[in-house]
């Protein structure tokens, strides 16, 4: 454990030199479950994230609205998962900030098209959460499930997981300005 966080912190300071070297940033969150569409895909365990690599192994496009509070997005993809079936994904999202930095945020999403149809089920998913922002760092507790539970496809407790669970989280974005 030692090690892994050694590493871990060498590899934070070499990404912040090479974001201020160029003209991208980079955003690294550590979860305390990778909550993806209310599944777990790190079988509820914490795992790190960050926006320069993928977990998808498939073409996904969106297209996005947002005014004020609220954001819509519509995503898709004709090859979900490498099965060369569609998938869409239509979310809303609320996000009401405080100006002492905590927000109050609020999801839904579905889940549809060839894939979910042929496959699981199509299914909703949702989110309710509260956000604090200080310095460099955002953080963000939510409680997270789908429409999966109770249902033939509800997972417990392992990888893929998809019933009520609640996630931590902490996010920076590199390089650090002084904005």
């Amino acid at each position: 454990m030692r090690y892994a966080i050694g590493f871990l912190a060498a590899g934070l300071l070499g990404m912040a030199g090479v974001a201020s070297a160029g003209s991208f940033s980079y955003t690294v969150t550590g979860v305390s479950d990778y909550d993806f569409r209310g599944v777990s895909l790190s079988a509820t365990d914490p795992a790190l994230q960050a926006t320069k690599s993928k977990i998808l192994d498939y073409p996904e496009y969106y297209a996005s609205i947002a005014h004020g509070p609220f954001k819509f997005k519509q995503w898709y993809t004709n090859d979900y998962g490498g099965t060369s079936q569609d998938a869409l994904y239509s979310e809303i999202g609320l996000s009401f900030p405080f100006s002492n930095g905590f927000s109050v945020n609020i999801h839904t999403g579905y889940n549809y098209g060839e894939y979910f149809k042929n496959n699981v089920e199509e299914y909703f998913d949702f989110s309710a959460g509260v956000g604090y922002s200080v310095g460099h760092f955002n953080m963000g507790l939510k409680y997270t499930t789908t429409g999966l539970e109770g249902g033939p496809f509800e997972i417990t407790n392992n990888e893929f997981a998809n019933t009520g669970r609640v996630v931590l989280s902490i996010a920076t974005t590199f390089p650090w300005s002084d904005e």
